[in-house]
């Protein structure tokens, strides 16, 4: 599946875990990726306090589940939302890392 099936089939096992928001899928060259294989999948968790899971007990509970997607690995790092707010109304959110899939 070299046209995305695989990330395909990653997101909705992704997207059933209860811990999970939402995930926004990247697949292609980027400004940090630069081959066209080359895909990215970002993962938003509920709340801690819906959740009541730590994200590395959602990463290992998702790396078990994900195993039994074929032909394709998923590679988990946890991220830190970083809120910087420059005095106005308006906070601007920076994603610290990624998620990351080869």
């Amino acid at each position: 599946m070299r046209d995305g099936g695989e990330q395909q089939a990653l997101a909705k096992v992704v997207l059933r875990d209860p811990a999970v928001e939402s995930l926004s899928s990247f697949i292609g060259i980027d400004g940090t990726k630069h081959h066209a294989e080359q895909r990215r999948m970002l993962i938003n968790l509920k709340p801690l306090a819906e959740r009541k899971l730590s994200a590395s007990e959602v990463m290992r509970r998702l790396q078990d589940e994900l195993r039994g997607v074929q032909n394709v690995a998923l590679y988990l790092q946890p991220v830190q939302d970083l809120t910087i707010e420059d005095g106005q109304p308006d906070a601007v959110t920076v994603h610290a890392g990624r998620t990351r899939r080869e």
